[in-house]
């Protein structure tokens, strides 16, 4: 496991890393894992500081299940502990609707563009049928230089 990944692939895969950089920035986007975000002084000493250990009971639940339980000693002795938790976005913990579109916009932004990614996500947004999909692929075959 890298501490210190030096391209994308690597630090989204990572613990030490993105768990580094989200409490660093407060969040986990593509700003985080790529360029810059992957020189970070901040994020790159905490992770080389940071302990992971693994639990039986965890690893017990996996691949079923994905528990983790985070514990954060601060300088002054005091500690955080987030309790035994599951991942949001699983199948029994599902993202709501606005949850998820914000998710959207935050990473395709980064690939496409604002007004690209509102288009997109008014699409995918709206309850299929055969014209909205016909409508999306027109929109992504524009959006790839394809129409």
């Amino acid at each position: 496991m890298r501490r210190v990944p030096v391209e994308t692939d690597a630090a989204q895969y990572s613990l030490p890393f993105v768990v580094a950089a989200t409490l660093v920035h407060g969040r986990l986007t593509p700003a985080e894992i790529t360029g810059a975000g992957l020189r970070d002084a901040a994020v790159l000493a905490l992770s080389r500081d940071m302990s992971l250990v693994e639990t039986g009971e965890f690893n017990a639940r996996f691949p079923a299940e994905r528990w983790a339980r985070v514990r954060i000693t601060l300088r002054d002795g005091s500690v955080l502990d987030s309790g035994p938790h599951t991942t949001r976005g699983d199948p029994e913990t599902p993202l709501s609707d606005d949850a998820l579109s914000e998710k959207f916009r935050m990473n395709a932004e980064t690939a496409l563009g604002e007004s690209a990614a509102l288009k997109i996500e008014a699409q995918i947004m709206t309850p299929t049928s055969v014209a909205n999909l016909s409508a999306f692929l027109d929109l992504v075959l524009a959006l790839r230089g394809c129409a």
